[in-house]
This record gives C-alpha cells, structure tokens and sequence, in this order.
C-alpha cells in the first residue's frame, strides 16, 4: 500500500508541469480578456507573410491563441490596405513570456496604399462570409504568396474583375478562378487580365494587354478571321484574315495591347468563309 502511494505521489510530481492550467482562445478575445498585451505592425508587403504580432502574455496560464483565415486586421491609417489573414495559426506562451509570430495575409482595399512597413495594425472582425470562404481555399491550398490569390481577394472585396485572376501557373489560375466563380456565382472567363508598373500607390498596376483563347471547329476546310471589336462594332485588332484552314478543332490563343483602349465592352469574333460565326465578350 505504501509503496502504491509512493508511486502515485512521484507520477503526479512528474505530471504536474503537463497538469499546468492551459487557455485557448482566439488572439482577440485574449486581448479583449486582457490576457495579453498585442502589438501588430506591417513588414512592409501586401501579400504573404506580411504581418509581425508581438504578444506579452499577462497570466500565469499557458496560453494557445489561435489567428484564423479570414480575420481582418484593421490598419490604423486610412489611407493603407486592411489585410485579410488568409493562414491560420495557433501560437504558444508560457506563462508570463513575450514572443513576436508572423502572421501571412493578403491586402483588402484595393483602392488604398500598400502597408508600410511598421504601420500599426489592431485585430478587426471576421470579414464578410463570401471573403472568409475565399481565405479558407487559399489556407488549405497553401496559396500565401500567390498573386492570383491576391486578386481573387480583390475580385470579392472590391468588386474587381475575375479575369485578373491570373498566373504563370495554368493550375493556380484555373482553381483560384473556379473557386471565386463558385462563390460569388459569376461566370469564369475566357481571358486573363495582365497589369504592369505595380506601385506602393496602385497595387493592381496598370491595364497592359488582354490574353485569352478562342475555341471553335470547323465542319469543312474554310477561310478564317479573327478579329477584336468594340461595342460600336469598329475592329481594333485583326489577328488574321481569311485564313486557310482545314476541318478539325481549334484552340487559337491571342494577345492584345490594351494600354491606349477605354474601358469598356469589347468582343473576339469569328468569321468564317465570311460569314459571322461566333463572339466573345471580354470586358475590361
């Protein structure tokens, strides 16, 4: 009997620092308990690994603070990008310890500045369902640092074309494409967007060319054109013109400088033998 307790006393001296009193919760209800001191600033980008939280736990507790994809974090200068965390993590302080996590997220405002490094930040609410799912895919694809992710964000917060939803990656594009197009219940397009001269200023970049692809078959050997058109019917870019080509079916990729256009409607049209045979509309 003695030897029963003995035994017993020494496993609960061995288990008392896994016995320690642990608390998990969300990193903003920790700060809304008052369990933690936060600082969070920018590290200076808009898209990956973006975001440094300092927390000083103030409890003797364990602490598990969990930031979830989806959450926005608030800048505190209006002129700066909110950012959308799009990793979830789950961080760990002993009781008492202060350490610094890096947090990854995407910008949520398109219309503002990039973040500048060291902007301050608070922890803001879940944002809006539509943009939590779109966080959510791009956690569980590991898409952190992926400019089609960036503007897929972009397409649901800002209203912005999906047919800037676009990589060098055919993969990456097609899924971000399919899971914004599922979401919102806009129709995937055939084209992609390409923007340059990125700035702090204008993370979208400027409108630089149209890249796309026109699928069609053809019954018999025929004559083809292929042109660009705007809404007042005037070709703006003919890619070929009464072309030979034999029966069969065709995937024909065109690029187009879009630089000097208005925005506006514009359409890819077939011609074949012709005679009108299809369009496209590409909106820009």
């Amino acid at each position: 009997m003695k030897k029963h307790t003995l035994l017993l006393l020494l496993s609960l001296i061995l288990l008392q620092p896994l016995m320690a009193k642990r608390t998990t919760c969300s990193v903003q209800d920790a700060e809304k308990q008052k369990l933690i001191n936060l600082t969070i600033k920018s590290k200076g980008g808009f898209t990956g690994p973006v975001i440094s939280m300092t927390i000083a736990s103030l409890v003797n507790d364990t602490l598990i603070l969990n930031v979830e994809a989806g959450r926005r974090l608030d800048s505190q200068n209006n002129t700066q990008q909110d950012i959308l965390v799009t990793k979830s993590e789950s961080f760990a302080l002993a009781a008492c310890q202060q350490k610094m996590f890096t947090v990854s997220g995407m910008c949520c405002q398109l219309h503002n500045h990039a973040p500048a490094k060291d902007a301050t930040y608070s922890v803001g609410k879940m944002a809006e369902p539509n943009l939590v799912k779109v966080a959510a895919y791009i956690d569980q694809h590991h898409y952190y640092s992926e400019g089609a992710a960036q503007h897929a964000v972009w397409v649901v917060s800002d209203n912005q074309l999906m047919a800037s939803i676009c990589s060098e990656d055919e993969d990456i594009s097609d899924n971000m494409r399919d899971c914004v197009g599922t979401i919102t219940g806009q129709t995937v397009p055939h084209y992609s967007i390409i923007y340059c001269n990125q700035s702090p200023t204008n993370l979208q970049g400027d409108l630089l060319k149209i890249e796309g692809r026109l699928r069609y078959t053809l019954d018999a050997p025929a004559n083809v054109t292929i042109g660009i058109y705007n809404s007042e019917e005037r070709m703006v870019q003919l890619f070929q013109e009464n072309q030979q080509q034999s029966d069969g079916k065709y995937n024909y990729f065109y690029t187009f400088d879009a630089k000097h256009l208005a925005h506006g409607k514009y359409f890819i049209r077939l011609q074949v033998n012709g005679q009108f045979q299809k369009q496209e509309e590409i909106v820009f």
